[in-house]
């Protein structure tokens, strides 16, 4: 039971849960004419061998303050208030913060600090204890979210993934504005999107191989 509720297992467990779902989606929804025929591949490695330029739309997203982001879900006396996800509430303590959200931050309070040196930064952190289930579906529902626009998604984490939005769509930031909307909607966390981290060794795990330019979109 200890196991099956500790931070580690639901590290080691998030991959195989999406890459279930993903299976399961592709099966149901066929992928887009741009997407047949090409091979999986590490992205930018045309590129760098000198082959032609193919270039490709690939977006990174990333949920905001996951894990406090979550917390707030379903309680709106949390809303605005500093607070940070950790097991434990000890004052004394020196457990880590997972996750910290902007106003606990506006503080000095992030992931990593012990929670003895966040309640000495701000006395009155709210403190939540990890909620896993409801990590899960939520990292669920924004993977089905992702996968209703491509089937072309690299999951990076249980709330970060690249996806290739090539030749989805004319107008991808549109796209992306939409894929914003609905995870708000649908879950109450936010996302933001755009280039924020070096893509050239990331292999996506289904349909193709990606080359060429990135095309980073905020």
């Amino acid at each position: 039971m200890f196991c099956r509720s500790s931070r580690l297992h639901f590290i080691g467990t998030w991959k195989a849960r999406i890459e279930a779902l993903m299976a399961q989606q592709q099966q149901q929804q066929p992928a887009p004419p741009a997407a047949v025929g090409r091979k999986i591949g590490v992205l930018g490695q045309q590129q760098q061998q000198g082959r032609g330029a193919d270039n490709r739309t690939i977006v990174h997203l990333d949920m905001d303050c996951f894990f406090a982001a979550v917390a707030v879900v379903g309680r709106p006396e949390f809303v605005g208030k500093p607070l940070a996800v950790c097991h434990s509430n000890n004052e004394k303590g020196s457990a880590e913060v997972s996750s910290a959200n902007y106003e606990a931050r506006a503080f000095g309070i992030r992931a990593g600090r012990s929670m003895s040196e966040a309640k000495s930064r701000y006395p009155d952190l709210l403190v939540v204890p990890y909620e896993f289930d409801k990590y899960e579906e939520i990292s669920e529902q924004v993977y089905r979210i992702l996968l209703r626009h491509t089937p072309v998604i690299q999951p990076l984490s249980c709330d970060e993934a690249y996806m290739d939005l090539t030749g989805v769509t004319s107008d991808p930031q549109a796209v992306v504005a939409q894929i914003r909307a609905d995870i708000q909607q649908t879950t109450g966390c936010t996302a933001s999107a755009g280039e924020k981290m070096r893509v050239c060794n990331v292999t996506f795990s289904c349909c193709f191989g990606v080359g060429g330019l990135l095309k980073a979109l905020h």
